[in-house]
């Protein structure tokens, strides 16, 4: 296993001999996309008043559907939908309301 903190992403590789299967991953279908609400704010009075800091990053919400088929010599041997409901989130920013640092 190995991460890529540069790109967020995360490999695993599995080690073995070939049985025949072939796997194809449809791409997403995306639908009833809910877009996100406004921005949170929320009082900090552990940072110093004026300071701001984005805790939480906005996301649009979606319904996706992918679909897995499993073959075998040709034939069908397994067909999966996946159907994954995505709920909208809002960006969050702390505000500060403690005391003023001196610069």
């Amino acid at each position: 296993m190995t991460y890529n903190a540069s790109v967020g992403r995360l490999t695993f590789r599995f080690y073995s001999t070939s049985d025949g299967r072939q796997i194809t991953v449809s791409d997403p279908i995306v639908e009833n996309v809910k877009p996100h609400g406004p921005d949170l704010l929320e009082e900090d009075p552990t940072l110093p008043a004026g300071e701001t800091q984005q805790v939480d990053y906005a996301v649009d919400g979606a319904d996706v559907t992918v679909k897995r088929t499993v073959m075998r010599d040709g034939v069908v041997v397994s067909e999966d939908v996946v159907f994954t409901r995505y709920l909208p989130w809002r960006a969050v920013y702390k505000i500060g309301t403690g005391e003023a640092t001196g610069n």
